[in-house]
């Protein structure tokens, strides 16, 4: 995986994407989705050089055997995706939510003092609303 030791480490994967996507030699890539054992800002990263490889006009093709979220996530933003028959995929999905405080404040006699600095600055949402905005929902 991209940083659980077990596979090649990000910079070089990427840096080998890059390459890839500068060669004039190489067509496509076979791009091998193990278990991910890091977070999504680096799986973004990575995803970002896959992109690169498909904006030079490159296949790339994803293999799968067993995976979740983290490893569809990749493998989705490659050109095509194959997967064993035998595979193990948990997928659940993704799913946000949120706390929001602001009927039971209400029942309680409290008013939220919250200063909003931003559109898409949210923090305060949880004590001013009783439900996710438009902007916490784009993000």
């Amino acid at each position: 995986g991209a940083s659980d030791g077990a596979g090649a480490p990000l910079p070089v994967i990427t840096g080998a994407l890059r390459a890839a996507a500068h060669d004039p030699r190489v067509k496509a890539v076979y791009l091998r989705v193990e278990p991910l054992g890091c977070g999504y800002a680096k799986l973004e990263e990575l995803v970002r050089y896959i992109g690169y490889v498909r904006d030079a006009g490159k296949e790339v093709v994803a293999w799968m055997e067993m995976g979740g979220e983290k490893e569809y996530f990749v493998a989705r933003h490659c050109s095509e995706v194959f997967v064993a028959p035998e595979a193990y995929l948990a997928l659940k999905g993704f799913r946000v939510s949120g706390t929001f405080l602001r009927g039971v404040l209400e029942k309680v006699g409290v008013e939220p003092q919250v200063q909003r600095i931003g559109k898409y600055k949210s923090a305060g949402d949880q004590f001013n609303r009783k439900d996710m905005s438009e902007a916490q929902r784009e993000m």
